[in-house]
């Protein structure tokens, strides 16, 4: 009869887990569709949804930030290559680290200038040539005339961004300050 008692325990015991393995079975497979579930990405993914019970969730870690001030000192080597002072005939006088520097800014200006006087000869002679009061030849010395002046300012502007002066920022700096590189 012990015998018999062992073999009946044994007997409830399994269909106690078949029980609860049928129901844990359900159950299982509910939580392996939650964590199969895709994922969902909106807002050109700024959002990016899991499912609570997602494998891909795991694999992400979390940690509190904190604010805390931070001293930081950057050491680079530079020099002034121009410094912008008042002068009391011109406005403002540029003060470079180079007499290449300055000879080179005086030949933009004076190009920059030939450019603007080119331009107005240029217009004023094809308004002549509209009206016939010029030769074709006019028109043509002026054309070429205006095609060199914008050659001489393009020339000396590029070497001066070569280095490290844009000279249209430099007319906009005001007095005081300096340009360092």
């Amino acid at each position: 009869m012990k015998a018999f008692g062992a073999i009946g325990g044994l007997l409830a015991l399994s269909a106690s887990f078949m029980s609860q393995s049928c129901n844990r079975t359900d159950s299982l497979a509910a939580e392996s569709r939650a964590a199969e579930a895709p994922v969902q990405v909106t807002r050109g993914g700024f959002d990016i949804d899991f499912s609570p019970r997602s494998a891909q969730l795991g694999q992400i870690g979390t940690d509190t930030v904190r604010s805390q001030e931070l001293e930081l000192g950057i050491t680079a080597p530079a020099h002034v290559v121009v410094a912008i002072a008042r002068s009391e005939f011109q406005g403002n006088i540029y003060l470079f680290e180079t007499q290449d520097l300055t000879q080179l800014y005086a030949e933009f200006t004076k190009s920059s200038s030939a450019l603007t006087r080119s331009s107005r000869q240029y217009e004023r002679v094809k308004d002549l040539r509209y009206h016939k009061a010029v030769a074709e030849k006019d028109l043509q010395d002026a054309e070429h005339d205006y095609a060199e002046a914008r050659a001489e300012l393009g020339e000396k502007e590029s070497r001066l961004r070569a280095s490290g002066i844009d000279p249209r920022e430099l007319e906009k700096t005001a007095p005081g300050y300096v340009w360092i590189i």
